[in-house]
């Protein structure tokens, strides 16, 4: 039933990431709504809707190549913070606890999401001076979220299925090697996870619960 009311990428991204293997867990339904809305609508879900929404914009969805160039120190930054998040998975994994390998894929797409606001491309647009560095910006932007729909492919297969197919990308899931500033189209706008407001909340925990919620 939770599966069907929330999808089942949403109840697995909740299971991996808040209970541990060979841990007793509590299950909170309020809890377990919130950690989903945070990670798959406020986090991955907002970082794929703005750059593809943005890309659209400023591009027409053709993100074009910045392979060559110079690299900024943000830039560098992002980079290095991708091949942190795959040792973050192996080492979680490793151990046995899928919770670490979710945190280092969320935390990768916070940094992706203060990578945004700290760029503000929506100035540099402003002026033809920019477009080398928005160009950049945006290919910098585009590899991340490839890399994320390739990681992620075990824990949420369809939400990383679906960030694929607005890119275009039928490669085989594999784990990325190298960090290729390539051009990228966008295909098409999605939306990843429709986030649960607090009416839909309360309607699913009164339908799960068989009790009313009291205001």
């Amino acid at each position: 039933q939770l599966s069907g009311d929330l999808t089942s990428d949403a109840l697995k991204f909740y299971l991996l990431s808040d209970l541990n293997l060979g841990r007793d867990g509590n299950l909170d339904y309020s809890d377990m709504i919130g950690i989903i809305n945070v990670g798959l609508a406020n986090n991955l879900g907002n970082l794929v809707n703005r750059y593809a929404s943005m890309g659209q914009k400023y591009f027409d969805g053709q993100i074009p190549s910045a392979i060559d160039g110079p690299s900024s120190e943000a830039d560098t930054a992002i980079e290095e913070a991708a091949f942190k998040m795959l040792k973050g998975i192996d080492d979680g994994m490793d151990k046995f606890n899928p919770a670490d390998a979710i945190k280092a894929i969320t935390e990768f797409g916070s940094i992706l999401n203060t990578f945004i606001e700290t760029t503000a491309p929506w100035q540099l647009a402003k002026s033809d001076d920019n477009k080398a560095e928005l160009e950049r910006f945006f290919a910098t932007l585009g590899e991340s979220i490839r890399w994320l729909s390739h990681v992620s492919a075990p824990f949420i297969p369809t939400i990383a299925q679906t960030i694929r197919s607005m890119f275009g990308d039928t490669s085989p899931e594999s784990i990325p090697t190298e960090f290729v500033r390539d051009a990228k189209t966008i295909h098409h706008k999605t939306v990843l996870f429709q986030r649960i407001t607090e009416d839909q909340e309360n309607e699913l925990i009164e339908k799960w619960t068989g009790e009313p919620i009291l205001s």
